[in-house]
């Protein structure tokens, strides 16, 4: 059955369903969709609300980027997406929700509102480390996974786009300032892990292209921003 990806570069949630595509290692063709000019033919024939990720498989269409995330990990189980442990796994998507909810809206509200936003990632971070479970000694990912599983998938995108902005996009006195505030040793555990999200291969392979494209754009977005605020 043929496997169509409606994605867009510039976009964390289509990411998660490209990176659970490329782990699963199945074959599938990839259409870029330029959100700021969307084609009619998307919205009328393949995802109503003009959003991405939607996974076209055969004639059925999915949408929202987790739910395509998980049907991947469901329909090739030998991706081993999913943890063994079915408690491991609840609690991996319980972090995941944490991390959406505390996380990747941090950095909307710097991209909207402006850098002065930026202290605002210690309380994100803290919010999300009670229900960070890690095991060095068995694995880097979620649980000590040796292997990248639909929890890192669904966070990975997001804070891999955190830290570039820190590098890249902030000013270099708030960021130090901000990378200062969680680098205490309660935050190793967690700095540790946004690291190896962050170097996943298959984030290298999508994220690449995002950098490319994007970072010039979001630079001259920020300081368009700061102007504004």
């Amino acid at each position: 059955m043929s496997l169509t990806l409606y994605s867009a570069i510039i976009c964390p949630y289509a990411a998660r369903a490209w990176i659970a595509l490329k782990i699963a290692g199945v074959d599938f063709e990839l259409v870029n969709i330029d959100l700021f000019n969307k084609p009619d033919w998307y919205v009328k024939d393949i995802n109503k609300l003009g959003k991405v990720p939607a996974l076209k498989i055969g004639n059925e269409i999915l949408i929202e980027s987790a739910i395509i995330t998980e049907y991947i990990a469901d329909k090739y189980p030998e991706a081993k997406l999913w943890a063994p442990d079915p408690l491991d796994k609840a609690y991996g998507l319980l972090f995941a929700e944490k991390f959406g909810e505390h996380l990747s809206s941090f950095r909307y509200k710097v991209l909207s509102k402006g850098f002065e936003n930026a202290s605002l990632y210690k309380e994100a971070v803290d919010s999300v480390l009670p229900y960070l479970k890690l095991d060095s000694t068995k694995g880097p990912y979620f649980a000590g996974s040796a292997t990248p599983t639909v929890t890192d998938i669904l966070c990975a995108p997001f804070i891999t786009r955190i830290l570039t902005d820190f590098e890249y996009i902030y000013p270099k006195d708030v960021a130090k300032q901000v990378l200062d505030s969680v680098s205490g040793p309660e935050y190793d555990g967690f700095n540790t892990y946004a690291n190896t999200l962050r170097n996943m291969k298959e984030i290298k392979e999508t994220f690449d292209a995002y950098l490319d494209d994007n970072l010039a754009r979001t630079k001259l977005w920020m300081k368009k921003q700061s102007e504004n605020n």
